[in-house]
């Protein structure tokens, strides 16, 4: 299996096409600025919805920071757009149905899991040079990214690309996942979905994506 890359690893490049079936390719988007590069398993799925709720809220504040928001899953260009217009989604949602990409940055479900054929849920940074600025990779899917991390880490490169900072390679990688599945940035907590609440040690936090 294809590692997932970390911090300071090139990020794979890719082309995939978004609903409505224009093609984005990973390193044209880096052009213009950071890619906050979001991968989650499923359209339609609770805490995926919820996920794509709070990234289109924060969209202004991304772009403000100078970043473009790319979300990819397995699901078909026609599932994205009815998905999109559902949600109000006015980023880009990237299709990978035959998994080539997720698999390519490692997040593949394996076989054993009932959510196999899907990606796990990851966020990226990726920088203009198309390195990994930051990386994040839930330990089960019940887990959201750390919005305010992804967010901290966009305005940092901004800052850094106007000269007014050096950047600092410690804050592209604040967030860690233990063994015990939790995040060990302090003050962080653990980022499950939304209202579902944190399960009992051993206990899946609600089902599907």
């Amino acid at each position: 299996m294809t590692n997932t890359p970390a911090v300071g690893d090139p990020a794979p490049d890719f082309e995939l096409p978004e609903a409505s079936e224009k093609k984005v390719r990973l390193r044209e988007a880096v052009s213009r600025g950071p890619v906050v590069l979001v991968f989650y398993p499923t359209d339609w799925g609770m805490i995926c919805t919820m996920e794509m709720k709070r990234f289109q809220a924060m969209l202004p504040d991304l772009e403000a920071a100078g970043a473009t928001l790319l979300a990819v899953s397995v699901n078909t260009t026609t599932s994205h757009r009815a998905w999109k217009e559902h949600l109000g989604i006015t980023f880009d949602l990237l299709s990978d149905p035959d998994g080539e990409v997720v698999r390519r940055y490692g997040l593949m479900i394996g076989e054993t899991d009932l959510m196999r054929g899907r990606s796990t849920r990851a966020a990226f940074v990726i920088g203009p040079d198309l390195m990994v600025r930051y990386a994040w990779k839930a330990p089960d899917i019940s887990f959201q990214p750390d919005y305010d991390a992804l967010l901290a880490v966009c305005r940092e490169l901004r800052s850094v690309a106007q000269g007014q900072a050096v950047f600092n390679p410690v804050l592209d990688s604040s967030l860690q996942v233990d063994n015990r599945g939790r995040t060990d940035q302090a003050g962080q907590g653990d980022h499950r979905g939304g209202d579902v609440p944190a399960p009992r040690a051993g206990v899946p936090a609600g089902s599907g994506g």
